[in-house]
């Protein structure tokens, strides 16, 4: 990443002043890539300057200063930028307030638990989306770019999204409310990457399941794009398959994302054939290359973070990208049978 973050280093001119709301570990993350930029945090705000996180913050930040009423950092004139990681079920909370917002302001998910909150947002008179990005980092991976290419090129003859959730981690961390949530927190990275990838999705046929002891709900079945390309869609809790998007070409190629941070190309396969020590015939998919992100910050933040700050958005997710994932998630569960 440092080669990435001297890539798309700002020069001394255009050096930017930021404010981050919310000092968690996303909030560490987009300052880590603000700071591998050459940009400044100036201020953040935390529940409380005594807090383990805020310490951990101000250790990673040198000079921060700690700011105790969040919305002050909205109007402050010395803040160029902003940058909104607050809990799941608090950012919803904030939605309004930060579009609103003059400033660019990079908004972590979930921006809203229901399409009709943020619809309410965007229609508001003092909204202003402009220069508003959903924090969608796996869009900035060069996976991704070299997917999006390769798609371009034709020949796509289908494609399967699986999503395994780990319910027992996200209660741990987020605790037992965020269940009914977690397609709108968690799912949605991946939906938004397949909806990145393959444009509009429409609901064919979908199966629920409910799980009886976390009540988290299960959805197998099929979409489609708008083009007709047949999408399976399995988004399962705890489930013990590999979670990743697969996309199935007429060249006999098979491009995989899992985890979504490796691309893997499979040419055809190798056919084994029975040994005397093995007597099944064994069909391996031949596995032609790989490319894998860096990992040494955060992958796709410091791209995602140059992007904010030059206002060309690129790639990015904005407030339109997040509320059709919401609505995609909504007729999802509304349709399931």
């Amino acid at each position: 990443m440092a080669e990435t973050a001297a890539r798309f280093s700002a020069p001394p001119d255009s050096v930017r002043r930021l404010a981050i709301i919310g000092v968690g570990t996303a909030g560490l993350h987009h300052a880590r890539a603000a700071m591998a930029l050459g940009h400044r945090i100036t201020k953040a705000s935390a529940r409380s300057e005594s807090s383990a996180r805020w310490q951990a913050f101000q250790a990673t930040v040198p000079g921060v200063q700690f700011e105790a009423v969040a919305d002050n950092l909205l109007v402050d004139p010395e803040i160029d930028a902003i940058v909104a990681a607050l809990p799941w079920d608090v950012m919803p909370q904030w939605l309004a307030r930060l579009v609103s917002c003059r400033k660019s302001v990079l908004l972590e998910k979930p921006v809203a638990l229901s399409a009709g909150a943020i619809e309410a947002v965007l229609a508001h008179p003092n909204a202003a989306p402009g220069n508003k990005l959903v924090g969608f980092n796996r869009r900035f991976y060069g996976t991704v770019a070299r997917l999006r290419t390769r798609i371009a090129e034709g020949g796509l003859k289908a494609a399967q999204i699986a999503i395994s959730e780990p319910l027992d981690r996200h209660i741990r961390v987020h605790g037992p409310a965020v269940v009914p949530h977690v397609l709108s927190f968690s799912s949605a990275h991946t939906l938004d990457l397949a909806w990145h990838l393959l444009g509009p999705m429409a609901v064919v046929r979908v199966y629920a399941h409910r799980e009886v002891e976390s009540a988290f709900t299960c959805l197998n079945g099929l979409v489609e794009t708008a083009g007709g390309t047949p999408v399976s869609l399995a988004i399962n809790a705890n489930d013990p398959a590999p979670a990743g998007i697969r996309f199935l070409f007429d060249d006999h190629t098979s491009w995989l994302l899992a985890p979504l941070e490796t691309l893997t190309v499979y040419d055809r396969y190798d056919v084994n054939e029975a040994r005397p020590h093995s007597a099944i015939r064994r069909y391996v998919p031949h596995a032609c290359w790989t490319y894998e992100e860096s990992a040494e910050l955060k992958p796709g933040f410091v791209e995602q973070m140059s992007v904010f700050l030059s206002g060309e958005y690129g790639p990015g997710a904005r407030l339109t990208d997040a509320l059709a994932i919401q609505r995609f998630v909504e007729t999802l569960m509304g349709t399931a049978r």
